[in-house]
């Protein structure tokens, strides 16, 4: 009778192939995705690490805490993420967190090593309200209009993007029209027209 630690490389006409289970290694590269879709929420992400320890990863253990708190301070992201990001919220604005996360591929990863990173949670302000806004063209055959407007003063930290548009008709408040308009070439100036 044979033991092999490597099961894909067994050479022997009788014997036992065995793997050791061990703890994953460490995740890498902890940051933020700064999209900041939801203003009152931090997206955590992070690379999964290259050695998951003979197993496929089940499940990460994600803990947080104000950088300034000691270590009794940490709170747990539950449930345990499956994949490599989370969503973390009511943090205060403009503060340093550090986020500790392990690698999990065993129902008990207590003794497996975690990473640290600190990321700083500092979402934009909103940007204040377009500027200008004016009627540029009008189709009185099939009742399209064209409107223009200049970019807010003030963008509150980040690029815009995009803008939401709401219009109704004059005498039908009841019926409103939502539309977001996104393609570069509409938004300096600001341009859309009704359909």
């Amino acid at each position: 009778m044979a033991f092999n630690a490597e099961a894909s490389s067994c050479a022997f006409s009788l014997e036992y192939c065995t793997r050791w289970l061990t703890c994953p290694g460490q995740v890498t590269d902890i940051q933020i995705d700064d999209s900041y879709t939801n203003w009152f929420q931090l997206n955590v992400e992070w690379n999964a690490p290259s050695d998951i320890g003979g197993a496929p990863i089940q499940y990460y253990e994600v803990e947080y805490k104000h950088d300034t708190a000691d270590d009794s301070a940490y709170t747990e992201v539950t449930p345990n993420p499956l994949s490599i990001s989370t969503s973390v919220n009511s943090l205060i604005t403009n503060r340093f967190y550090n986020f500790r996360i392990k690698a999990c591929n065993s129902p008990d990863c207590s003794s497996c090593p975690w990473k640290i990173g600190r990321v700083e949670y500092a979402p934009p302000n909103p940007p204040n309200n377009p500027n200008n806004l004016r009627e540029v063209q009008r189709e009185t055959c099939c009742d399209k209009m064209t409107f223009t407007w200049d970019a807010p003063a003030e963008d509150g930290g980040r690029v815009i993007t995009a803008y939401l548009i709401t219009y109704w008709l004059q005498n039908n408040k009841n019926q409103l029209w939502s539309i977001t308009v996104d393609e570069p070439e509409l938004l300096n100036p600001g341009t859309f027209t009704t359909s």
